[in-house]
This record gives structure tokens, C-alpha cells and sequence, in this order.
């Protein structure tokens, strides 16, 4: 039996942990992992939707596989798409789909021996890291988050908060250095709310996996602003140990309005204020950001400020706003028109070439 694995459509590394995750399911249950679809047996499709031209990527996808699908082949489609427009996925699919906390689904699909839910890994290989490297131990910490972004249909497919307990991330972390791993990823939709579930805190945690007299670096992604803010005092001393070698703070606006229009619980200069201390305090530690441009309501001004606060970082991620089914954001007035979504991207593109900032406009 033969399984292809079709994922890289947005490049979030937790969509690569899972495909991962889904890799060593099928061997465990005897498949052998293939590249070329149109032989396998099984194809899984691990989806993401969050922005709509991903979305319309996937639904490409989907079709073409459905198209030239063999006689007995089974597609699984999986990841955010199914949870966040189910509507859509049903008009181009009729077989089996699962949403990302609903993987236990698979071992009824395929009638597995070893369940999905008794696999682990701590590695995601070349093929599924989309570019990230391949040689750090990638350890998830929670899924869901506490927020309630206007402008995010990622919660739908999420659902809340549910964190793994302390010592169980911990043993995982000893495993790896075991293992020779001197490199870390933490993952999570926001490991910044991690433990508020389970009566912990992220500084709690933290203070646990820098504690280890040996040489290694911990990367932290997806950190919500409101966490930081919250728990600075506690985070610097931990940053201060060294163990810390990158910080995913994403902002989304420059703009204190716009913020309060997306539902973002801080404000912007709070933010920058304890990223400047951090820089000042720790500045072999790489702090990135990510910027949503084009949102209900945004003038070119507080574009500009977006602009002028993404300086304040090593590295940004800009993304085009874009309606999202089930979303606050979409009873808001003043929609940014196309022409001038693609004005405000250029400048972002005009400015990383001409400046030589650090920025990525993700299409």
C-alpha cells in the first residue's frame, strides 16, 4: 500500500508537524510514502484557508486531484479547510475530511492497527518543512488559543485552549537532548496563553527547559502581544539565560484603532516599548512579526504606521487582509479596494529592496 502526502500550501509549521505526524501514521500501519499522487493508494490533503488566496490554492488542488483520481483511490482531506469552509469543500468533494483536533478520525478511515493518537515525533523531515530547517526538535506545547480575532477564521478550526502539561513537554525536552538536538521549536496558535488552561504560565514552563547545563537554543512562535505584554517581568529573566535564540511577536497593526477594530487586547506602544528593552537587554535574541495590511477601515496613515512599527523588528511577515467566512471583520465598513491592497503591497516590496529591511510580502 501507498500514501502520498500533499501539504506546503502556506508554509506554517504546524500544518508541517502534522504532515509529519501523519507520515509516520501510514508506516506504522504498512504504507509506503510517495511523491507521485496519481499511484498511491491513499493521498491525504493537509489544508490551510487562512487567507482565501491559500484557500483557492487548496481548492485547485483538491479538484485536480479529484479529477484524475484512479480507480480505488482514497482522498483524505484534513488541516483548517474543512472546519473553516465546509460549505465550499462539500461543492468539489464528497469523501472523507477531518479537521486539525480530529485526526483520531483517520484510524476509523483506514481501519488502522496503530491509531494516530499513538504516534509521536519530534522531527519534521525536508519534505515537509516547506524551507524550515529539518535539524531541530520540533515540540508542540498547545492547540487553539484564548482570543477572539475579528479578522481569523483559525479558531474555528482550532477551537479553544488546550494545553499538554508541564512535565509531559518537559520529558520531550530532555528526550531531545538526549538525542543530540542543540535547536528547539515550540510550537502552538499562540504558545503565549500557554498553561491558563491548566493553571500554569508560558514563564513557568520556560523557566523549566532553560534550566539544562548544556548548549542549546529554544525558538518560540507564535507568542500573541497580550501574553508578552502581560508577562514580560517574567520572560526577560528567562531571555536573560541565553537559551532563547528566536521570538514570533505578531503585531498585525502599527495602528491602536485598527487594533481595537481586529479585537487585539494591548496597545501597539506597550508592545514596542518592551521589544526595544528586549533588544537593548538580549540582542543576540531574534525577534520576528507579522503584519495584516488591508483590513476594514485601514487608511494609507495608519498603513504607514504598520511601516514604521515593523522596523522595530529583525524580521516581518506581511499578509493582505482578506474576508474570512464566519468572521466579525465582515460586518465592518470601509473595505480597502483591490487596487489598493496591491498598492500597499508593493510599498511593503518597494521598501524590503530599496531599504534593505527584512520583510516578506507572503502572496
Amino acid at each position: 500500500m501507498k500514501a502520498c502526502i500533499i501539504d506546503s500550501f502556506c508554509g506554517c509549521m504546524l500544518n508541517s508537524f502534522d504532515s509529519q505526524l501523519f507520515a509516520k501514521f501510514f508506516e506504522a500501519n504498512g504504507y509506503s510514502i510517495i511523491d507521485d499522487s496519481s499511484d498511491a493508494d491513499v493521498v491525504l490533503v493537509n489544508t490551510c484557508a487562512f487567507v482565501k488566496n491559500v484557500e483557492d490554492k487548496v481548492v485547485d488542488k483538491i479538484k485536480e486531484l479529484v479529477a484524475e483520481r484512479k480507480e480505488g483511490q482514497r482522498i483524505i482531506v484534513t488541516g483548517c479547510f474543512p472546519k473553516i469552509n465546509e460549505g465550499r469543500l462539500k461543492e468539489i468533494f464528497s469523501g472523507d475530511y477531518f479537521g486539525p483536533r480530529e485526526k483520531e478520525k483517520i484510524n476509523d478511515i483506514l481501519d488502522a492497527k496503530v491509531g494516530i493518537d499513538e504516534i509521536s515525533i519530534n522531527k519534521v523531515g525536508k519534505e515537509y518543512c516547506n524551507g524550515a530547517p529539518s535539524d531541530r526538535c520540533y515540540i508542540k506545547i498547545a492547540d487553539g488559543c484564548l482570543g477572539g480575532c475579528s479578522f481569523c477564521s483559525i479558531k474555528k478550526a482550532k477551537g479553544g485552549l488546550k494545553s499538554r502539561e508541564v512535565r509531559v513537554v518537559v520529558k520531550e525536552f530532555k528526550k531531545g537532548l538526549s538525542e543530540g538536538f542543540k535547536e528547539f521549536v515550540l510550537l502552538g496558535d499562540d504558545i503565549g496563553c500557554y498553561g491558563k488552561d491548566i493553571g500554569s504560565d508560558i514563564s513557568v514552563l520556560l523557566r523549566e527547559l532553560v534550566g539544562f547545563d548544556c548548549d542549546y537554543k529554544i525558538y518560540l512562535h507564535f507568542f500573541e502581544p497580550k501574553w508578552f505584554v502581560e508577562q514580560f517581568e517574567g520572560l526577560l529573566n528567562v531571555f536573560k539565560t541565553g537559551k532563547i535564540g528566536f521570538l514570533n511577536i505578531p503585531i498585525q497593526s502599527g495602528s491602536d484603532r485598527i487594533l481595537g477594530l481586529m479585537n487585539r487586547q494591548y496597545k501597539i506602544d506597550e508592545v514596542i516599548d518592551k521589544v526595544k528593552i528586549l533588544h537593548r537587554e538580549v540582542p543576540e535574541v531574534v525577534i520576528q512579526t507579522h503584519i495584516l495590511f488591508g483590513f476594514p477601515g485601514e487608511t494609507a496613515e495608519e498603513f504607514e504606521l504598520s511601516l514604521a512599527k515593523a522596523k522595530e523588528f529583525d524580521f516581518a511577515k506581511f499578509f493582505c487582509y482578506s474576508e474570512r467566512p464566519g468572521t466579525a471583520a465582515l460586518r465592518l465598513e470601509g473595505d480597502v479596494s483591490e487596487e489598493e491592497k496591491k498598492r500597499r503591497g508593493e510599498i511593503v516590496d518597494k521598501n524590503a529592496k530599496e531599504e534593505g529591511h527584512n520583510w516578506v510580502l507572503t502572496q
